[in-house]
């Protein structure tokens, strides 16, 4: 679920990386168009759940600052899936030691699902060594 780019690197000599990015949005299509009972189990319950969180939010500091961003599109109250993004780095290989390889964790969660454990989460990884950003 993921797209590759081609990003310039700052460290002389100067080489192209492929750098994987997280797209939520195509989990998103997935769920909805091939598992419509996945998606309200594990993205969004009913539209119901997604307008009673908005009016929760109304006076939160946060949704006042961003709330430009929605108010202009139409029904956003019921179209607008909040999500939260968490992320880890942990070692695989030679920990405490100079030569040690590591990985990063990438997790996305929809807020309004009443059931939030790991067994919800959409995982998303990708290892920080040479096999995956080769230039």
């Amino acid at each position: 679920m993921g797209l590759t780019y081609k990003v310039p690197g700052k460290v002389p000599p100067v080489q192209t990386f492929e750098q994987r990015v997280i797209q939520p949005h195509l989990m998103f299509r997935s769920l909805y168009h091939q598992a419509p009972t996945s998606f309200k189990k594990r993205i969004c319950p009913s539209l119901d759940h997604l307008e009673t969180f908005w009016q929760s939010q109304v006076r939160h500091p946060n949704f006042l600052r961003l709330a430009h961003l929605l108010r202009h599109r139409p029904g956003w109250q019921r179209r607008a899936v909040p999500i939260k993004m968490h992320g880890d780095g942990c070692p695989i290989t030679g920990v405490g030691k100079s030569w040690s390889k590591s990985e990063d964790f990438y997790s996305w969660s929809s807020i309004v699902v009443i059931h939030c454990n790991t067994s919800y989460k959409m995982w998303h990884h990708w290892m920080n060594n040479n096999d995956h950003c080769q230039p």
